[in-house]
């Protein structure tokens, strides 16, 4: 089973990579998802949570507050390192699951935010991907996706690891500066240097 570790900063276009993957019919795993639906009222995920820091996070619903949560990670290292202790192992456990599930297939893609930051993810794949664009094109993405003052976007792009830093540390990179058609042809091209690689 030959695994791809995809990785980029926020607003660098992992969510485009990842339905052109799709489009190509290879089996694909978001951390981002699976934390999502771990975090699901009534989940193990939310429970711990809830648990750890009673109803303060949770909204009116009492569904977890995800704005508030969010907010919270990036203003408190330590409320950080708290939510990660939680989420982390029960991520993995469902991305070891989900592999599991899918050795058949020729090569599958685990979409992982924070690749690079993570020995356990480091450690699991055989191949990173780096989708990556400069800094005015994840400002301008972000503003139209997620409606965040620009402010906001920079201070979470300054929080994630350096450009340079993550360019140094990928097997391959994918330049998305350009039309989606454009990155399509990209990651075509890299599906077709894999089967290859794997077949060889």
């Amino acid at each position: 089973m030959y695994i791809v570790g995809l990785t980029g900063g926020i607003g660098s276009g992992k969510s485009q990579a990842e339905s052109i993957f799709k489009k190509l019919k290879i089996p694909i795993v978001d951390l981002d998802q699976i934390s999502r639906q771990i975090t699901q009222k009534n989940t193990e995920g939310y429970s711990e949570i809830v648990k750890k820091f009673g109803v303060r996070y949770l909204n009116e619903q009492e569904e977890l507050n995800r704005y508030l949560i969010k907010e919270e990670i990036f203003k408190n290292n330590h409320f950080k390192k708290d939510i990660e202790s939680i989420l982390h192992p029960l991520i993995f456990t469902e991305c070891i699951k989900f592999i599991e599930d899918h050795k058949k297939a020729k090569y599958i893609v685990v979409v992982i935010p924070l690749l690079f930051e993570s020995k356990n993810f480091l450690g699991l794949i055989n191949e990173s991907l780096l989708i990556d664009c400069d800094i005015e094109h994840q400002i301008s993405r972000v503003k139209k996706r997620d409606n965040l003052g620009k402010d906001l976007i920079i201070s979470i792009i300054n929080s994630q690891m350096s450009r340079s830093h993550k360019q140094k540390k990928a097997d391959k990179i994918i330049l998305n500066d350009d039309s989606m058609f454009e990155l399509e042809k990209k990651i075509i091209s890299f599906h077709n240097y894999l089967l290859k690689k794997i077949n060889d």
